[in-house]
């Protein structure tokens, strides 16, 4: 690798530290300390995210961090129902001035949100969630460590696009918020590559990189898998339809009907 911009000689290190990051960055359920926000609410949520990702042309990075940091707030903080909206915008400009050459302006999300809150409302809710979590915004996402993984495995597109649905899928469904995202990662590649027949389905190169053998993932695959078939049954929200677009648009390959152990 001579291409200065893909940083070659640091990567291991870098995603040894967001590995390490993990411990104290992932997620713990925390709908049952929430009065008035549940589960449906924070997927109606992120699926207008993926919406405001789309207009603005927002790296998928983006929306991963975004959803990151809403979640790490929400953990913390008892949030009001008419306020949620508010807090996915401010997570969303956080993580747009985080990670996009150009991010959209505040003025940019007031017009998106059709003028449901101030100017004012929204810097204080950035500051407010900035506060919250130390201004600890370089969080681990799922969507990194899966393009680390297919590279380091010499994934093929078709592969990695499979993988990037699956995970994609997973942001809207609040049963995979405590999940590790270097082994949520980890499970969307190898139903990827067990949905397009690939062998062997886990190899020895792959194991090495993601640092997950295939019994610790063998729990992880029936839920993606039962995720994926939902949406191609009936995409039930914008973003399963999105999902799916993309999908469409480079392979089309239905998801096993049952795992054993002996297949992977």
């Amino acid at each position: 690798m001579n291409d200065p911009n893909l940083v070659s000689t640091y990567a291991v290190e870098i995603f040894q530290y967001m590995k390490e990051r993990e411990e104290t960055c992932t997620v713990s359920p925390y709908f049952h300390r929430q009065k008035e926000i549940n589960a449906d609410m924070r997927a109606i949520l992120i699926d207008w995210m993926v919406e405001v990702q789309e207009n603005f042309s927002l790296n998928h990075e983006t929306l991963y961090l975004a959803v990151g940091l809403l979640d790490r707030y929400l953990e913390r903080v008892s949030t009001s129902c008419t306020k949620l909206q508010l807090f996915g915008c401010a997570a969303m400009l956080i993580a747009s001035k985080f990670d996009e050459r150009v991010a959209p302006t505040v003025a940019d999300f007031l017009f998106i949100a059709n003028d449901s809150f101030e100017s004012e409302e929204l810097l204080s809710a950035e500051c407010s969630l900035l506060f919250t979590l130390s201004f600890e915004i370089n969080l681990p996402c799922p969507y990194r460590f899966l393009r680390r993984f297919a590279k380091c495995g010499r994934c093929d597109f078709r592969t990695l696009t499979l993988a990037r649905f699956v995970c994609e899928l997973s942001l809207t469904d609040s049963s995979f918020v405590g999940e590790k995202p270097s082994r949520l990662a980890a499970g969307c590649l190898l139903l990827s590559r067990l949905m397009l027949h690939l062998k062997p389905p886990w190899s020895r190169t792959v194991q090495h990189y993601c640092g997950y053998n295939r019994e610790v993932l063998t729990s992880l695959l029936p839920r993606l898998n039962t995720l994926v078939r939902g949406s191609q049954r009936k995409p039930s929200s914008h973003s399963s339809e999105v999902f799916t677009q993309r999908l469409s648009r480079s392979c089309k390959h239905p998801p096993p009907r049952r795992f054993r152990v002996r297949q992977l």
